[in-house]
């Protein structure tokens, strides 16, 4: 990335000048501080994010199957990518990947699995609740760390091309469960 930001001259010049500007913005210009109850909303939406997650990833014993039938995480692991190994502890299954291998395993076929999984249901479950719509449109209006978020989850969802991701299941997966988990997921 710092190649990227700073390899070019004018390229470099820009950067600077935004993370100045961004700078500057956030001393002169604060954001407003979030309501206490945008705060409750947000561990909330996190929770049941979390649960559905969780649920998915580590309690759903076709996942690993499935992640490394679909993805190209083998492969990735045996890249040079970064300083690091690709995972913490040789002997661990998925929980042990390091960022570089999960993030860019999901990239691969598009799926961006990582950065939308239980977004859905947290939104869902607070959607289906009393006032919840009117709350979430108060928080995306006023709170601008959450509407960042949104916008960011938007983007990644954006990338997301369910079409390659099912190309990519037809092609390396053969058993029926986890083809069900890819549909499901």
């Amino acid at each position: 990335m710092i190649r990227f930001k700073f390899g070019q001259p004018d390229i470099a010049l820009r950067s600077m000048e935004i993370y100045a500007c961004a700078v500057l913005e956030a001393t002169l210009l604060p954001p407003r501080t979030p309501e206490p109850h945008w705060r409750d909303e947000m561990d909330q939406l996190a929770k049941v994010a979390h649960g559905a997650y969780v649920g998915v990833v580590r309690e759903d014993p076709d996942f690993v199957p499935y992640f490394r039938a679909v993805t190209p995480e083998g492969a990735l692991g045996r890249l040079p990518l970064g300083s690091r190994p690709t995972k913490r502890r040789q002997d661990g299954g998925v929980e042990t990947l390091r960022a570089i291998p999960w993030i860019f395993a999901w990239t691969q076929i598009r799926l961006m699995l990582p950065a939308w999984l239980g977004s859905g249901e947290a939104f869902s479950t607070r959607l289906e609740q009393p006032g919840g719509r009117d709350v979430l449109q108060e928080m995306r209006n006023e709170w601008p760390f959450f509407g960042t978020y949104l916008d960011m989850l938007e983007m990644l969802l954006a990338k997301a091309d369910v079409a390659i991701a099912a190309y990519y299941e037809h092609r390396l997966v053969d058993e029926p469960s986890l083809k069900a988990l890819g549909k499901t997921a």
